[in-house]
């Protein structure tokens, strides 16, 4: 086997090797979300049902218990709370040469989020083929065991560890040379994810200088989230990454200019049975906002029937003050910024909301992409 091939397969796998944690994936979990369109030749814009997908993680009933129960305001430390209050009250990052990306029919949305993220503080646009990373993800699927190839979901720190360990190629080197027979996103079809990209035929297109310019550092991982000590009491503190979260945007958006040098994504659970995939606040548009509503809190932690659909974004902003307002007329105060995946035309044109409270129970996983010269935050 490839010298290259077996050090990146030991990377990969390395940080799941022995974990109690189940890392397959079923089948994505299929929804849909109301959008408004303006079609050419149109007087007036057409609403209309867009599917979308969510991937579909298998937890323990431990670990579902264990995720429902977290009680969002619990008190974190002294020195959290302080760095909390210190920080501005909001802060938003100018994605502007960003397009917003469709991950379409697939549960695909940890690629999608990660090179929408490596892509913004390159400020290159959509420059990194989603394709072909999910393509070579075929092949590595096979040769090493329990690797996601990412069409049916992921976890954000295998598909970085792919990503820098054998590079990327090009949103424009695909459409001349296709990766695995794909020369287009086969966004409209949840069954074709076309044929396994091996490494040298991935190595005699692909670019390898990212680590110059991009930077990751894992800040919560599924591990993390769901660790118990020997007292079997969880550690997880919500408000503690979530300060974390905004402290480093806080400090991007200090040093960036025309584009961020640095986004956070994160990666969530969503009862997927409530309102819009369960976004059931207003912040900018109808069911623009993740907020939890009285009836997500009486969801019962011992049965499954109400479905937990898992989904990854960019986090590109904060705001202490903004308001999503729940169908039952509940405000909810305090909204992070996210760029979702699911196209321009759901949502608030492309993005999303999500409540504080939200964010510190369903959280599962978060990572800061950034510019080799920010200063990292611990």
């Amino acid at each position: 086997m490839h010298k290259k091939l077996l050090v990146g397969l030991s990377i990969l796998t390395s940080a799941v090797a022995g974990s109690a944690y189940a890392l397959t994936f079923d089948r994505p979990i299929s929804s849909s979300v109301a959008v408004t369109e303006t079609k050419p030749g149109l007087a007036t814009p057409v609403t209309y049902t867009k599917p979308v997908y969510l991937m579909n993680i298998k937890l323990t009933p431990a670990e579902r218990a264990q995720l429902l129960s977290y009680n969002p305001n619990k008190k974190s430390t002294q020195l959290v709370e302080q760095l909390s209050a210190s920080l501005p009250s909001k802060v938003m990052l100018n994605m502007e040469n960003m397009p917003v990306l469709d991950q379409g029919r697939h549960g695909s949305c940890v690629t999608f989020a990660t090179t929408g993220a490596i892509d913004a503080v390159l400020n290159r646009g959509d420059y990194i083929s989603q394709t072909c990373n999910l393509t070579l993800g075929n092949y590595l699927a096979d040769k090493g065991a329990d690797l996601p190839s990412g069409w049916d979901g992921s976890w954000g720190y295998i598909v970085l560890n792919q990503i820098f360990s054998f590079g990327y190629i090009t949103q424009d080197q695909q459409k001349t040379n296709s990766c695995g027979t794909l020369t287009d996103y086969p966004g409209n079809n949840e069954d074709n994810i076309g044929q396994p990209m091996t490494l040298d035929e991935f190595k005699k297109l692909h670019e390898t200088n990212l680590a110059d310019n991009v930077m990751w550092q894992s800040v919560l991982n599924i591990f993390q989230r769901f660790d118990a000590n020997p007292a079997d009491i969880n550690t997880y503190d919500g408000t503690k990454v979530l300060t974390q979260v905004k402290q480093f945007l806080a400090t991007s958006a200090a040093k960036s200019d025309k584009s961020p040098v640095g986004v956070a994504t994160f990666g969530t659970f969503i009862p997927v049975n409530y309102c819009a995939v369960g976004a059931c606040g207003r912040n900018q548009v109808k069911d623009d906002t993740w907020v939890i509503t009285k009836g997500m809190k009486d969801i019962d932690p011992y049965h499954d029937q109400d479905k937990l659909g898992g989904h990854e974004m960019i986090i590109i902003g904060y705001d202490d003050n903004a308001i999503a307002m729940d169908r039952d007329g509940v405000t909810h105060r305090g909204l992070l910024i996210l760029r979702n995946s699911w196209g321009s035309t759901a949502g608030d044109h492309g993005n999303y909301y999500m409540s504080y409270d939200f964010f510190k129970k369903f959280v599962i996983e978060v990572q800061f992409i950034y510019h080799p010269n920010l200063p990292v935050v611990h």
